[in-house]
């Protein structure tokens, strides 16, 4: 994909639930079996894609974060400041920690995703 976001990507996960249900309630009964498995794999797809999306965000979010607090330590700082400044770096830390989280959690679900889409892959690799 483009840099540019999908217009799905910003939907929270009961929206992005409520667009693929409805896809499939409203397309899945005038379906040939062959055309509701291709428009399953098209949502499992877009699936992987926004979580991949998202993910991405994640982790130039943590790299935003970590580098705020390398620009903060790398600074000269008076002694008078030194509390600020410390409690400054600790919040910019929990920051980090946070976004680090968060796109760990993201990339394990693009992973998943991408195993449901491609499921041989991991043992065509193996061999």
């Amino acid at each position: 994909m483009t840099e540019e976001t999908a217009p799905w990507a910003n939907l929270d996960r009961d929206e992005l639930l409520a667009l693929v249900s409805s896809l499939n309630d409203g397309l899945g009964l005038s379906l040939t079996a062959e055309r509701k498995a291709r428009l399953d794999e098209a949502i499992l797809r877009a699936r992987w894609q926004i979580a991949t999306d998202r993910a991405r965000a994640a982790d130039q979010a943590a790299h935003e974060a970590f580098s705020r607090r390398m620009e903060l330590l790398d600074r000269p700082f008076p002694r008078e400041l030194t509390s600020k400044i410390l409690a400054e770096e600790e919040a910019i830390k929990a920051a980090d920690a946070r976004a680090r989280a968060r796109a760990k959690r993201l990339n394990a679900k693009a992973d998943r995703l991408w195993d449901e889409l491609h499921p041989g892959w991991r043992n065509e690799v193996a061999s």
